[in-house]
């Protein structure tokens, strides 16, 4: 290689120089010809073999820039120029007080989120557990409503119209009438009665105002009243009493008798001062009235529950109530469920809801710690401690120095002699006595003007053809901005 060198040096010095050489540089010369040096190409000669192409270029490494995805206030910085890094490792944390406080407030809105989710579970279990119960007492009903309608659907029953008596005034047959009309008949009698009850009970408290309004009326209840002492009293009279402390006992009942008949009589006299004859026989009238229409409306009833027999018995009736009771808990507690259910649903969304926002936390406090996306050594440091930096803002440039990079570029007439995972020499001056390995990874399509750094000014005017090799770097030898030669060998 070096040789290659020399011999690119004196063919340099010829073509710059061209004048007749010193018999000195003859001398140098002398011994680069004998090894088969070109002093016009500056390459080797060959037996119609290709001659090695020589470049130059810069050692390049990939760069990363670090960048943080959140705005903050940089707490501090891990790394310096220069520095080692592993995938992975943090090289920048911001501060995050603001964000755990946050935390801590989803957190309590999340515990929240979690108690009602249990309590919304527990209530969907109890409506479950009221749905079954409802469901049963349904099903009980149900079975005792038929039990009762079977006995009332019994043949005597059916027909129990057929030898009904009824009075000679009445001319149609007993059966004649289905029984719902006899109910409704009996019903609208009993409305009847009630109405002309309570007639005749205003009627009379009209006949008590006219003769004496409220005095008279506590008159007549206090006549009542001793009534029913004296009732009592005389009852008590007749009640046997033993020999053994028989007089005393007689004593006591015989006072109580005869207090009992003085109200009595007490009671009759002012009582009596408020009625004339007339108004005692308009009084007894009003009341006999009022007598009478009660216990029309007694009747009434009783024949009205008399046509509840067969299907339409009360004993039916009450089956029936409990039936439509039990349905009335069902659709209750299936009203329940619904409810608990749609509980539980929105606690279901109310922990998915806190758990999104518990996520959103905790990756935004990781974003705080930022890390190196690969292996390789700190170029550059643009932030910090104590510096406000903004998201998407290059902090730190990574370089990854295991795979390194070089360009060269090669003349139109010697880049076609280089293929795409060709292997090449690439040696470096800090570093003579090493030879590294090079691939060849792409070769440009286009050609272009010699780049400034390259060469001589006289070559920067050629137009050659960018080719890029890749270089392992697994001692960590080479850095980036080296300047290295690379030798092809076609």
């Amino acid at each position: 290689m070096y040789l290659l060198r020399a011999c690119k040096a004196a063919n340099m010095e010829v073509i710059m120089k061209c004048r007749p050489l010193p018999t000195l540089v003859l001398l140098l010369l002398l011994p680069l010809l004998a090894a088969g040096c070109d002093p016009l190409t500056g390459y080797p000669g060959t037996n119609g073999e290709l001659d090695p192409i020589l470049a130059s270029g810069v050692i390049e490494a990939d760069q990363i820039n670090i960048s943080p995805e959140l705005s903050g206030l940089v707490k501090e910085v891990h790394v310096k120029e220069g520095s080692s890094l592993s995938a992975g490792d943090i090289v920048i944390s911001l501060e995050d007080d603001i964000l755990l406080a946050q935390k801590a407030q989803v957190v309590a809105q999340y515990d929240a989120a979690l108690a009602m989710q249990e309590s919304a579970s527990a209530v969907l279990a109890a409506a479950q557990a009221f749905q079954d119960a409802a469901e049963a007492n349904l099903t009980a009903a149900e079975i005792q409503y038929k039990q009762v309608q079977a006995q009332a659907l019994g043949g005597e029953n059916r027909v129990a119209d057929w030898i009904e008596i009824t009075p000679s005034q009445i001319l149609l047959p007993p059966w004649y009438f289905q029984q719902p009309e006899k109910i409704t008949a009996a019903e609208h009698s009993a409305a009847l009665a009630w109405d002309d009850f309570q007639t005749e009970l205003e009627n009379y408290q009209q006949v008590a105002e006219d003769i004496g309004g409220e005095a008279y009326l506590e008159a007549e209840q206090r006549l009542a009243d001793a009534q029913a002492s004296f009732q009592i009293a005389d009852a008590l009279r007749d009640r046997r009493v033993g020999y053994s402390g028989r007089q005393e006992i007689l004593d006591q009942i015989n006072i109580f008798f005869e207090s009992a008949e003085t109200e009595l009589e007490d009671a009759q006299k002012a009582f009596d001062q408020f009625l004339t004859d007339s108004q005692y026989e308009e009084i007894l009238q009003a009341r006999g009235k009022v007598s009478v229409a009660r216990e029309r409306y007694d009747l009434a009833r009783d024949f009205l529950n008399t046509q509840y027999s067969g299907v339409y018995s009360l004993e039916v009736q009450a089956a029936e109530a409990l039936v439509a009771q039990a349905e009335a808990g069902l659709r209750q507690a299936d009203a329940q469920i619904i409810q608990a259910e749609n509980g539980l649903i929105s606690a279901n969304a109310a922990v998915q809801q806190a758990e999104s926002a518990l996520d959103l936390i905790n990756l935004q406090l990781e974003k705080t710690q930022i890390t190196s996306p690969i292996s390789g050594v700190v170029l550059s440091q643009a932030v910090k401690a104590g510096e406000m930096i903004g998201a998407g803002f290059t902090a730190l440039t990574v370089g990854d120095i295991t795979n390194l990079t070089v360009t060269v570029y090669l003349p139109e007439d010697r880049y076609g002699q280089v293929n795409l995972a060709d292997l090449a020499e690439l040696s470096i001056d800090s570093y003579p006595d090493e030879i590294f390995e090079a691939e060849v990874i792409y070769i440009s399509d286009q050609a272009e003007y010699t780049p400034r750094n390259v060469q001589t000014q006289e070559e920067r005017q050629n137009t050659v053809y960018a080719v890029k090799l890749s270089v392992q770097n697994t001692r960590g030898i080479l850095k980036p901005g080296m300047p290295a030669d690379v030798i092809f060998h076609p």
